[in-house]
């Protein structure tokens, strides 16, 4: 037998061994460790210059989209040597397929260019496509045929990829809380609306008659979320293969963290059970989105209100902090502890506000060190290009210049897992302390626990009487609410010049929260922090330590 053939069955033998031991050894936790961090390509498949590939190349230009390069082989290595293990990158469905649905050649050889640069790297590569939930408005019942063809598309001809190609369903969806309408165009009146929409039947939701769902959903909408992400699962592996036990990512209800409501979302079923959810970071909304030159916002709540507020100019308060732990640890809760892994596909900050560059170092230092010590979680940086001037851009692709080389600096040593890590500053307390008002109320969520005393350290202008006091508000574990507003002559004057109210809150078997509330009279009261001491300790995470410790990390 001659060197060439040995070399040649040799390389089989190792192929197939691999293929053998990444799918009956590495779940899909396991793969999410492993994809560390993520980049993002941008925008380099998302156009609006022309309706098909045809188009563009009559139009000479090359794949130049909203100013993101088309990458090189150069250019996904410099990516790889900055410490990011994973590339990812997406395609609007209406650019890549023809007026019968059939995926263009031309555009399919260009995305297995692209994945081919990335899978020579030895880097996964998350290819997704479709850009928002619009696609389902768009169009209509024959949404979800369309979807299944694409994919089914897709799929075939992607099937021999190794498993470091994975596929994401979606890429901003976006299942707004919908409208129920009677055959009058009436709408009618149903509990929990946001959990028929996110369901995988309306109809027995609303209904208990056999009637087609389409009858009674939005016009807009005819498809569920869940109907969406089990097909695009089925779909692909049903195309045999590698794709059978390919890791497949679905979206979330929503593309933020913050606005799921990940009590009453389900996921698919996946007969390889190696499949991952997808969320996108930019929370908080007040800091990281803008849509007006105003520097304002604009989101639904969760009551589907309309919200508005001004952009802040700057990211660190222990609110701050808090709410990445309270998102993180709610994705675990729900999803990582079940065995699903959840890939954070999109993570950013808008860039072109003037905002100090240590706002965005900490930012980003913050959510990709607390990501890894999440298992089963990762996240990628969303990134497009210094030539538009606008939106979130870090990296020059052609110059391989960093906005702020700090922040690539702290990534690569995170990837490299140097860090501060939040394990280190945990500590045991029996006391929860809040300091930020929402309104008129600061809240201390009990989670459970066994609350003591409630104590509220406040500054007093003037009299505290009927026309300006606070009062407590709490929840016990049978939903019956009770009040106990301050009296001033119970309050302990502070060598500050602050006053220290302290109340027995045993009796009232305070469950699920406890409010200070300020009732009129706020130009008189400012409160500076609210505690609830327990009867038991727990473990808590040193917001203050933490947050230093990092600032004089980043900042090195």
């Amino acid at each position: 037998m001659n060197l060439p053939i040995i070399l040649l069955f040799a390389f089989i033998v190792s192929y197939i061994l691999n293929y053998i031991y990444f799918n009956s050894k590495k779940t899909a936790i396991n793969i999410v460790n492993d994809m560390g961090m993520g980049y993002n390509l941008g925008n380099v498949f998302s156009f609006n210059c022309c309706s098909n590939f045809e188009e563009l190349k009559i139009e000479n230009e090359e794949i130049k989209i909203y100013g993101t390069i088309f990458p090189t082989k150069h250019n996904i290595n410099r990516i790889k040597k900055y410490g990011f293990k994973t590339i990812r990158f997406q395609v609007i469905y209406m650019n890549i397929t023809n007026d019968n649905d059939n995926l263009f050649s031309e555009w399919l050889s260009k995305i297995k260019e692209v994945i081919n640069l990335v899978i020579h790297e030895n880097m996964y590569c998350i290819f997704s496509v479709l850009h928002d939930g619009e696609f389902w408005k768009i169009e209509g019942k024959n949404g979800k045929e369309k979807y299944i063809n694409l994919w089914n598309q897709i799929a075939n001809e992607l099937m021999n990829y190794s498993e470091y190609l994975i596929f994401e369903s979606n890429n901003e969806v976006n299942y707004d809380p919908i409208f129920i309408f009677d055959d009058n165009g009436i709408n009618i009146e149903v509990d929990d609306v946001d959990y028929i929409n996110y369901g995988s039947d309306y109809a027995s939701d609303i209904s208990n008659d056999d009637d087609d769902y389409d009858d009674y959903i939005d016009k807009n909408y005819h498809i569920s979320l869940l109907n969406a992400t089990q097909s695009f699962i089925d779909t692909i592996r049903n195309t045999g293969g590698i794709n059978k036990e390919r890791l497949l990512i679905v979206s979330g209800i929503h593309n933020e963290i913050a606005l799921n409501n990940m009590f009453t979302y389900e996921m698919p079923n996946d007969t390889a059970n190696k499949y991952a959810i997808s969320f996108h970071n930019y929370i908080p909304l007040d800091y990281n989105i803008n849509y007006d030159e105003d520097l304002q916002i604009y989101w639904y709540d969760n009551n589907n209100n309309y919200q508005g507020a001004s952009l802040k100019k700057e990211w660190g308060t222990i609110r701050d902090y808090q709410n990445i732990i309270s998102n993180f640890n709610q994705l675990k809760e729900f999803f990582t502890d079940k065995g699903i892994p959840v890939i954070i596909t999109e993570v950013g900050m808008i860039t072109e506000l003037t905002k100090e560059n240590n706002f965005m170092r900490e930012f980003l230092y913050t959510l990709f060190s607390i990501t890894e010590e999440y298992d089963g979680i990762m996240s990628c940086l969303w990134d497009i290009s210094e030539k538009i001037g606008s939106d979130i851009y870090y990296y020059n692709k052609e110059t391989n210049q960093w906005k702020d080389q700090k922040i690539i600096d702290n990534l690569y040593k995170i990837s490299r897992l140097k860090y501060v890590q939040i394990s280190e500053f945990y500590i045991e307390t029996n006391l929860i302390t809040e300091t930020v008002l929402d309104g008129q109320t600061i809240r201390i969520n009990l989670e459970r626990k066994k609350p003591i005393k409630a104590l509220l350290n406040m500054r007093l202008i003037g009299n505290l009487d009927t026309d300006a006091y606070v009062y407590f508000s709490c929840l016990d574990d049978k939903d019956n609410v009770y009040d106990f507003s301050l009296e001033k002559k119970y309050g302990k004057k502070q060598y500050d010049g602050t006053t220290l109210f302290t109340v027995d809150v045993r009796s009232f078997n305070c469950y699920e929260f406890i409010d200070a509330i300020i009732f009129f009279g706020e130009e008189f009261i400012i409160i500076n922090n609210f505690t609830v001491e327990l009867d038991e300790s727990f473990i808590s995470l040193d917001y203050k330590s933490y947050k230093a410790a990092v600032l004089k990390e980043i900042n090195n």
